[in-house]
């Protein structure tokens, strides 16, 4: 009599490996696009906070705005923004920067305005975010000169 020996049949191994990776071909692209949206929410959510405190800082200081490192000393943005440029998750906030979509002649450096832009660095991200004494979150995709451009109200 035949000893029948314990485990599992290669074509029961190679369907179970499978289904394995038909199941993590459909999730990944879900968890990558789900990094990125994270990502480009954080970016607009750290450029209302910048805007928000150039706002009560120009409030406390003479009606004149400030740097990004005058508004860390000043406890108004947390230590990631001491320097421009600076960079964490997958964007590069810099500052001085002249916000497309604004009216002629609006000032976007300090002491009488404020611009900054949240450039994106990780190659999951095409898109761009900036902001101006308007206090308008503008987004476009970079590098592209055809379709949405650079300056677009978020929410239009």
């Amino acid at each position: 009599m035949k000893k029948r020996q314990k485990g599992f049949s290669l074509i029961e191994l190679l369907v179970v490996v499978a289904i394995i990776l038909i199941i993590a071909s459909i999730a990944i692209p879900a968890l990558l696009q789900a990094r990125k949206s994270a990502n480009e929410s954080a970016a607009v959510a750290n450029l209302r906070s910048l805007a928000s405190a150039e706002f009560t800082y120009a409030s406390r200081n003479n009606q004149n705005f400030g740097s990004m490192a005058n508004m860390s000393t000043a406890n108004y943005v947390d230590t990631r923004f001491s320097a421009s440029p600076s960079t964490f998750n997958g964007f590069q906030y810099s500052e001085g920067y002249g916000v497309v979509g604004l009216p002629a002649g609006t000032p976007t450096t300090t002491p009488t305005g404020f611009g900054f832009q949240a450039l994106h660095q990780a190659p999951s991200s095409d898109t761009d975010f900036e902001v101006g004494p308007d206090g308008v979150v503008r987004y476009g995709k970079s590098g592209s000169p055809s379709g949405q451009g650079e300056g677009t109200p978020l929410g239009k």
